[in-house]
């Protein structure tokens, strides 16, 4: 039986199923084959078409990224005193300003680059604020005087890759002062680190080994041609994608560890690649012995190709596969580690690093417990990334070799953190009063702390175990 359809739901029925007529205009009067027309509405969107990308783009928010802000934030702070005067009761207030400066460093999470300078700039003034109004008993007032940016670096633009794939090119080239002897190319500010170096050493040995050689030697080993282009669909023509095509590699892109890898294969060279903690991470071992061992660094976009045959040597012994050895353990830890004041070497104190150069070898002390900012301004004014020791996340001494000249900045053991009312004070303990008291006792000084000198003083008159010998390998 079929269902009752009441005469409400046929009505409705028919009016949402009714076809729209147009009206018929005056002009039309009198022509018969007037044909009523149904009109119909035309859903209209924004297609993304090339044109239309930007308005797009502009439509969506950006993703938030994180940028690393390194910047000198130069600021005064203004000290008011008040002080009564005992006879005419009158009272006055002194202002007194300091300027100071600071290098700070913080990660920011923003949407663009403007918008991180703007937070760096709100932070900092908070900061400054908050840190000069702490333990203090007068009034003060802080002003930002300028903010000069070192550094602005977005972390998406960043990418994580194998040091085996990591093109050699850096013209702005840095020194290392650990590294050993380093070979020094022709023209080594062109980019071309790689091939300068390479040709450098082996073009005396290998007569066809040209520029245009050794090109030709990555192309093969990439498996491209020099003179191949991509092809385009003619689908794809005039269509701008937001993705960037990949372009054919040249030579100013520079040479990856492993190309050079795979041409000392093809020209039976044995290759040591070490990174920048001198841990060997490729390698090949040629079948005859030809032509010298190509041993280098790879770090930081640049190749630093080792000179000193010696050090050539090391590493070559360094990469051979681990073998298993029997150790005494009496024969473990025989070195010493060298004291740098017992070297009877001039010391100075807080020598700004812009006047390092001026100096011989010497010790430079510092009243401070960190060396961050000194090992910073040596790499931004030198270009030198120098050896260090670190305490912990605080470096407490660099090691900075300039001009074959040996220099040390040494932070104070004993520095202390003084507060502002204590400006005027005097330092109880430094390392002057700490030498002096090791002469008096007779014990070595090695810029230990006073409770350290505390220590070796009560076991030299009371200590009487018999200390360890530890053998050489003479003995």
């Amino acid at each position: 039986k079929r269902p009752e359809i009441s005469a409400k739901k046929f009505n409705d029925y028919i009016q949402s199923n009714e076809v729209k007529v147009s009206k018929r205009s005056a002009l039309d009067a009198g022509i018969d084959d007037f044909e009523p027309v149904a009109i119909t509405t035309k859903k209209t969107t924004l297609r993304s078409t090339p044109q239309q990308k930007a308005t797009i783009k502009k439509l969506i928010p950006k993703k938030l990224s994180n940028f690393f802000i390194r910047a000198n934030v130069r600021y005064t702070t203004t000290y008011e005193r008040t002080n009564k005067n005992r006879k005419t009761k009158l009272i006055h207030t002194y202002h007194h300003p300091v300027i100071r400066s600071q290098n700070i460093n913080e990660t920011i999470s923003a949407r663009s680059q403007a918008d991180a300078q703007r937070q760096f700039e709100s932070n900092i003034s908070t900061q400054v604020d908050n840190h000069d109004h702490e333990n203090s008993s007068s009034k003060k007032s802080t002003s930002i005087d300028d903010i000069t940016y070192d550094q602005i670096l977005n972390e998406s633009t960043l990418s994580n890759q194998s040091t085996n794939h990591m093109m050699m090119k850096r013209a702005n080239v840095m020194n290392y002062n650990f590294l050993p002897e380093t070979y020094h190319a022709i023209n080594p500010d062109d980019g071309f680190c790689v091939p300068n170096t390479f040709i450098g050493i082996y073009g005396p040995l290998i007569k066809k080994l040209t520029l245009e050689y050794f090109t030709d030697l990555c192309f093969l080993v990439r498996g491209e041609k020099p003179n191949e282009t991509k092809q385009i669909s003619s689908l794809d023509k005039d269509i701008n994608d937001d993705d960037e095509e990949k372009a054919i590699w040249t030579l100013a892109d520079g040479v990856s560890p492993d190309m050079i890898n795979k041409i000392c294969q093809r020209l039976n060279i044995s290759t040591y690649g070490h990174n920048i903690s001198g841990k060997c991470f490729l390698k090949h071992i040629a079948t005859s012995r030809n032509y010298p061992a190509f041993c280098y660094y790879a770090i930081d976009n640049h190749m630093y190709a080792i000179n000193n045959k010696g050090a050539v040597k090391s590493l070559v012994e360094s990469a051979k596969d681990v073998q298993t050895k029997m150790n005494s353990s009496a024969m473990l830890n025989n070195e010493v580690i060298e004291n740098i004041f017992s070297n009877d070497l001039p010391i100075f104190d807080n020598i700004p690093v812009k006047d390092l150069k001026d100096l011989e070898a010497c010790i430079v002390m510092y009243n401070k417990n960190d060396l961050t900012e000194e090992l910073d301004d040596i790499m931004r004014i030198y270009k030198t990334i120098p050896d260090i020791r670190n305490k912990k996340s605080a470096t407490i001494r660099i090691t900075f070799e300039y001009d074959n000249k040996l220099i040390y900045l040494v932070a104070d053991a004993n520095a202390q953190e003084l507060m502002e009312d204590q400006i005027d004070s005097k330092i109880i303990t430094d390392y002057k009063r700490i030498q002096k008291l090791c002469e008096t006792h007779d014990i070595e000084f090695k810029n230990q702390s006073f409770n350290q000198l505390i220590t070796q003083i009560k076991n030299k008159h009371f200590d009487t175990s018999v200390k360890r010998h530890k053998f050489t390998k003479e003995e």
